[in-house]
């Protein structure tokens, strides 16, 4: 089984008056996008498999890009990424560190699990984004898939979406890769911290 995940960051200026109600968002589509200058993206959508950016720091906290429940693969080639969901937290105080897990599902098969840990802190908002792609291992045939969020295995969000234009059956991953961990904290207002979790074998 194989997996990628990345972690998009965490910011300053924590609210305590709004901590007993942290605001949690799963959005999906092709990308993420910077809406601060100097606007950044990343398409995740037609990557090459693992080409996704190992490390970036950007200024704010990431929208998704091209926002969608529905990916058209008729014209994509096999072995390249294809769905981003994106994890977004709004005032997150957490007393000790936490657990975010995706759960890809193809109907009722879990096909990947994405796991990553928060540190214990205070956040105006911190991001994780996971993805997957056009292979035997994740995406593999035309139909309804879903991901689910937990935070130390509570479920807090799902989100569905169908994939049409398969006509083959793809091929494996056939290789290992590793995690790169990379990033930065700002003084000032917001900054980014970016750590990317490439696809390995169990």
């Amino acid at each position: 089984m194989s997996k990628g995940g990345c972690v998009l960051g965490m910011g300053t200026g924590y609210s305590a008056f709004a901590a007993s109600v942290p605001q949690v968002s799963l959005w999906l589509g092709k990308g993420l996008q910077e809406p601060c200058a100097p606007n950044r993206q990343v398409v995740v959508y037609g990557a090459a498999l693992n080409d996704v950016p190992k490390s970036i720091q950007w200024n704010c906290a990431a929208d998704i890009l091209d926002q969608s429940s529905t990916f058209d693969l008729s014209a994509l080639q096999p072995k390249h990424e294809v769905v981003c969901a994106l994890a977004s937290f709004v005032n997150l105080s957490l007393a000790v560190p936490t657990k975010v897990t995706f759960e890809w599902h193809r109907g009722d098969t879990v096909i990947f699990t994405f796991n990553y840990t928060i540190s214990a802190g205070d956040y105006a908002w911190y991001g994780v984004f996971a993805y997957i792609g056009y292979i035997a291992e994740e995406i593999s045939q035309n139909g309804q898939y879903s991901v689910a969020l937990f935070l130390d295995d509570v479920l807090q969000s799902t989100a569905l979406f169908s994939v049409t234009g398969i006509t083959a059956s793809p091929p494996s991953e056939g290789s290992n890769t590793v995690l790169y961990v990379a990033g930065g904290i700002g003084l000032l207002a917001l900054a980014a911290l970016w750590v990317k979790g490439r696809r390995k074998k169990r």
